[in-house]
């Protein structure tokens, strides 16, 4: 004798792997700030030095500038201009992305982040 699955868990189990792909599109749609390269990633050539930007009056009080910074594709250095962003608290500041020198002469990259005061 054969048992049939209640058709709820079959469309559950045909949903799973279209559920995964929707959970990746939140972070497509985050801001370019939020869009790093992997904590943890190095690169063996050094990013050019930082552009000098023009900072905009802020949307309001409760944002804060993020400053823009190199990002590695794979294949090269991509600038990632500025931008405002919401701070999440009152008590929230904004710690710049960085590419850290590393003693074997690579570079690693610490993503920005918010802190507290």
């Amino acid at each position: 004798m054969t048992t049939r699955m209640p058709t709820v868990t079959r469309r559950s189990l045909f949903l799973l792997p279209l559920l995964a792909a929707l959970a990746q599109v939140p972070f497509a749609l985050r801001p370019a700030a939020a869009q790093e390269v992997g904590v943890g990633v190095e690169v063996g050539v050094a990013p050019p030095p930082l552009r000098v930007e023009t900072v905009p009056p802020p949307p309001s009080p409760a944002h804060e500038w993020v400053p823009g910074h190199w990002q590695w594709n794979g294949a090269q250095w991509v600038w990632r201009p500025g931008h405002y962003l919401r701070r999440p608290s009152p008590v929230s500041y904004w710690v710049p992305a960085a590419w850290v020198p590393t003693p074997s002469g690579r570079y690693r990259y610490v993503p920005g982040h918010w802190a507290r005061r």
